[in-house]
């Protein structure tokens, strides 16, 4: 199998990276990334929950909320990824609508939701919380890269929306697979918490 972003496609005028993701790559990189948080570090799990706005969590239940608050990430990945393989502006239009009545309305988020009704209930799981203020401006801004990705394609300007949809595919990519969330580190630095923001990075100890 041609690595991921690297395959061709002789019938077809899209970039080489949007051309690579058949299904076979999306079922790939779908068992790593939901994999991926078994992997990452106490420290970076830590650090990307006081991340998102929630308090220092126990070491018993860090692994647990890490895992939770992913699947929301996790969710989107997909659905960024279908958004860019149909260069469907309808699939980002409805991401949009559902991250920023996520980040508007917290308490009915249906990720979280979803998450909690599936979940939640098992002994021993993290049951998921309103989010605080850096998660859901994280979610607000995520929101505006798929408004952005879904109006570039409904307006036929490929080429702006294919670096848009890669800025907005490194971007999940960073926080599923690294820990790190540029909307919530963003709206710390924007509350002059720069000192918190640095010790919430993925490689501060």
């Amino acid at each position: 199998m041609a690595p991921l972003g690297l395959t061709a496609c002789a019938s077809c005028g899209s970039l080489p990276w949007t051309q690579a993701l058949r299904a076979n790559d999306l079922v790939t990189l779908t068992a790593a990334h939901l994999g991926v948080h078994f992997l990452a570090s106490p420290s970076i799990k830590r650090n990307f929950i006081v991340q998102q706005g929630f308090e220092e969590p126990a070491p018993a239940i860090c692994p647990r909320q890490y895992s939770a608050l992913h699947f929301q990430p996790r969710t989107a990945l997909l659905w960024v990824l279908a958004g860019i393989l149909f260069q469907s502006a309808p699939l980002f239009y409805a991401l949009c609508a559902v991250l920023w009545w996520s980040a508007l309305l917290p308490k009915l988020n249906p990720f979280d939701a979803v998450y909690n009704w599936i979940f939640g209930h098992r002994a021993g799981a993290f049951h998921l919380t309103p989010a605080p203020a850096p998660r859901r401006t994280a979610q607000a801004m995520a929101g505006a890269f798929a408004l952005a990705c879904g109006l570039l394609i409904h307006f036929g300007l490929s080429a702006a929306a294919y670096v848009v949809e890669g800025m907005f595919l490194a971007a999940v990519l960073a926080l599923v697979l690294g820990g790190f969330c540029l909307g919530s580190f963003v709206h710390h630095l924007l509350r002059g918490r720069r000192a918190l923001a640095g010790r919430t990075l993925p490689w501060a100890s």
